[in-house]
């Protein structure tokens, strides 16, 4: 069977004038970040959703029913500056998670360990859109390696994990709680 060039040629020029998402144009924003945060940010890892499941076997076929979903990671390689600035950040941000003294802190409050991070897709002319926001707290802090040899600037992956899959069922209850609280004081305060 003979090739429809007209075809070919019209999936090449869509190819051609299709403008894809550059994996570089990215900005990371980590609330209470030292101001330059992001320029150490190398390159970021991340998954969009995941659901977890349970398989049951139905005679000789399979079901995959959802259950849950699951927290989202966001996997880092920063580079430090000269003066340990973003390894200092980092494991201070963690003694808030868990205390020298092997105590648990508080996600939220004064110093709680639960930040906000968002994720900012870019374009060449500057626009910006945010790809991600989520409440996020460090678990990992790899390796760092060092070498005389390479030269190369001092680098080491930092794991976050999202705090809660029910950011957006938690913030509408407690509106919806605020709202009728607030409705149930106006009714009060008029009678």
């Amino acid at each position: 069977m003979p090739e429809d060039f007209n075809r070919l040629r019209r999936l090449v020029r869509q190819l051609v004038a299709t403008d894809f998402a550059k994996e570089w144009l990215f900005r990371l924003e980590l609330e209470g970040e030292p101001a330059e945060f992001d320029l150490f940010v190398k390159d970021i890892s991340y998954s969009m959703f995941e659901t977890s499941t349970d398989d049951e076997q139905i005679g000789s076929a399979t079901l995959v029913w959802p259950t849950a979903n699951q927290t989202i990671r966001i996997s880092m390689t920063v580079r430090d500056h000269q003066d340990g600035r973003i390894r200092r950040f980092v494991k201070s941000w963690n003694e808030k998670v868990v205390h020298p003294d092997g105590t648990v802190g508080l996600p939220y409050g004064v110093d709680g360990y639960v930040k906000k991070c968002r994720i900012y897709s870019q374009t060449e002319e500057g626009a910006e859109s945010v790809d991600e926001e989520l409440e996020v707290y460090p678990i990992q802090c790899g390796e760092v390696s060092r070498s005389r040899e390479n030269g190369q600037f001092l680098e080491f992956p930092v794991t976050f994990v999202q705090f809660s899959t029910l950011r957006q069922t938690v913030q509408t209850a407690a509106q919806n709680t605020m709202g009728t609280s607030t409705a149930n004081q106006k009714n009060s305060v008029s009678k």
